[in-house]
């Protein structure tokens, strides 16, 4: 886990706090039947293991909700959740001291898992507010060292929504160089203002060489489930299954058939009512005083103070005691970087109606304080 990350998910679940900072789904709720269909299963006997790929009515359903459709059997792995998904991938493809491509800002358990790897960093930044994906970049980026890219959409932290032709100049020089393209995809069902999800595993020329990773924890609010995928073409997926096996042995049978169910009754995506609540955060940051960044996809956007001359860990300190919202300041998704890239934070807006009038309550009050002295990050966690 990141230094500080530990104390702001503490902070984030205390009973005096409204909690923006966590990824955690409070919306969507959980389908009641797979709730159902999972207990069943259990009640029924399906309490050992299934085969170690994923059960394969699961994969068949999953492949049927893709664009391309994969082959459940030879391109399609169940794994427990995306961050074992994202390992095994890893593991599979790289040896020590790879090169690996990746986005700063970046998902904090990027590192980890290229950690456990034994890959090597190295980071293009986005530029901030808006955090545009420039392409020609990443080209630059990719060198005689390369042995992977690690791409990201819809974005963490930041909600961008990479297009088509990033994709496909990205993929391209990838391809032509013998480089890996592993997409984290897990917000896909999330995109927003008539926007396209684009995996990249459909773009054309990109099979041999691309892995998309996906997750059910945001798109149907079952993070404690820990059910993800791996979509990679049949040598890759091979690889990744002899990893996958070694690691966990496969993900929980009951919950596997509990998941079934649902994806079998219909693709669940409340995309309109997720963008609503976007709508309604991005406001009402905006009028406590904040510059924001609207996202395109996924369940998070970045602010920062206006006028740009705040620290993201005072900023998020300074709404924790004023306005007693939780969110994650930007520290926490940088190595170094370009120093703006200090000033945001993370607000998450996957919350129930309730939490998301809670924080509207808490930050009126923020917009109306005087800019006095902020708590420094050592006394805020004294005072825990």
């Amino acid at each position: 886990m990141p230094e500080g990350l530990g104390r702001w998910l503490a902070i984030a679940t205390r009973s005096d706090t409204v909690d923006l900072a966590l990824g955690t789904p409070e919306f969507p709720t959980a389908p009641r039947s797979a709730v159902h269909a999972a207990s069943h299963a259990m009640r029924q006997g399906h309490n050992q293991y299934d085969v170690p790929a994923g059960n394969s009515r699961l994969r068949a359903s999953v492949a049927c909700h893709l664009r391309g459709q994969p082959d459940p059997d030879t391109e399609m792995t169940v794994t427990v959740g995306a961050t074992e998904a994202l390992s095994a991938t890893l593991l599979a493809l790289l040896d020590e001291g790879d090169e690996v491509v990746l986005t700063e800002p970046y998902y904090p358990n990027f590192l980890s898992a290229l950690a456990l790897a034994g890959g090597r960093p190295r980071f293009v930044p986005l530029s901030p507010p808006d955090w545009a994906f420039d392409p020609e970049r990443f080209l630059d980026a990719i060198g005689p060292r390369t042995r992977l890219v690690l791409l990201n959409s819809p974005h963490n932290p930041t909600g961008r929504l990479l297009s088509p032709e990033a994709v496909l100049a990205v993929g391209t020089r990838c391809a032509r160089n013998g480089v890996w393209l592993v997409c984290d995809e897990v917000y896909a069902a999330y995109a927003y203002d008539g926007r396209a999800h684009v995996s990249v595993c459909d773009q054309p020329g990109l099979e041999d060489i691309a892995v998309s990773i996906g997750s059910f924890s945001k798109s149907h609010a079952l993070s404690g489930w820990r059910l993800g995928y791996v979509r990679a073409a049949p040598r890759t997926t091979r690889a990744v299954r002899l990893v996958h096996e070694a690691l966990t042995g496969g993900a929980p049978s009951p919950l596997q058939r509990g998941l079934t169910a649902v994806l079998d009754e219909a693709v669940r995506t409340p995309r309109e009512a997720m963008q609503r609540r976007r709508d309604e955060a991005v406001a009402m940051f905006t009028d406590a005083g904040l510059v924001c960044t609207t996202p395109e996809g996924g369940c998070y956007f970045t602010a920062e103070q206006r006028g740009g001359s705040a620290d993201g860990d005072q900023l998020a300190q300074r709404l924790l005691t004023r306005a007693g919202v939780a969110v994650l300041p930007g520290s926490l998704f940088i190595t170094a970087g370009d120093p703006r890239m200090r000033r945001f934070v993370r607000v998450a807006f996957n919350r129930s109606r309730s939490t998301l009038a809670a924080a509207r309550t808490g930050l009126s009050g923020f917009a109306a304080a005087p800019p006095d002295m902020v708590a420094s990050p050592a006394a805020g966690a004294e005072a825990e």
